[in-house]
């Protein structure tokens, strides 16, 4: 019976931490979402756009901003392996 008891109280306990972690989770993309919308809105480029495309917006604007980065970065990388 008390292995039993303990075994239950170890899975919710398990769970509660799942469950923190995910909320944290989710608290910590919102506001990261929350700066890319901030950050594309100042470039007015966001301008006319809904809320809830906003934010999928925005986190494309950044992912080809990362990527057009990568390319110049990797662009520079070979010609200084050219040389």
């Amino acid at each position: 019976m008390i292995k039993g008891q303990l075994n239950k109280a170890i899975k919710s306990t398990k769970a509660f931490h799942e469950y923190q972690e995910t909320k944290t989770k989710m608290s910590r993309n919102k506001k990261e979402k929350k700066k890319l919308i901030k950050k594309w809105e100042e470039s007015g480029l966001l301008d006319g756009i809904e809320n809830m495309t906003t934010s999928s917006m925005a986190e494309m604007m950044e992912s080809e901003a990362m990527q057009l980065l990568r390319d110049k970065w990797d662009k520079e990388e070979n010609q200084n392996k050219d040389e």
